[in-house]
């Protein structure tokens, strides 16, 4: 492969050039619906705990909807982590779409100094097994 070495991170690769250098951070999404919320205090509440978790990027509960997007990393967070705690703020959480198998991932990646660079990590992503779609901004 050329100059190039390929650096796997799970189930993502990232091929990295002699002039290039990058790392792969990678979050999972998670949308979970809550059950017993009154109001938009409760919503703040529920908010508030899953951002206390340690791995957790970002949390937003939108109290119509009942439902959590929670941002975070699955290395230091599980599922079951989330639940406990939306749990322990006095509410019910249940996985979105627990028997969809597909899920959406944000990655943070750093070094690329160019539209090339994207192709090629849009490129990489793409090969993977499962992965349907890869877009890099």
């Amino acid at each position: 492969m050329d100059s190039a070495s390929v650096i796997l991170y799970k189930k993502f690769c990232f091929i990295l050039g002699e002039e290039s250098r990058g790392i792969i951070f990678f979050m999972e999404q998670k949308h979970i619906n809550i059950a017993g919320m009154t109001c938009s205090s409760c919503s703040q509440r529920v908010e508030k705990a899953l951002r206390k978790i340690a791995g957790v990027q970002d949390a937003s509960v939108n109290f119509p909807m009942e439902k959590a997007y929670v941002e975070y990393d699955p290395d230091r967070v599980s599922t079951d982590l989330l639940l406990e705690a939306i749990e322990k703020a006095g509410y019910t959480g249940r996985v979105s779409g627990a028997e969809d198998r597909s899920q959406t991932l944000t990655l943070k990646i750093e070094g690329m100094t160019c539209a090339a660079c994207s192709n090629r990590v849009e490129k990489a992503l793409r090969a993977v097994s499962g992965v349907e779609r890869a877009a890099v901004n």
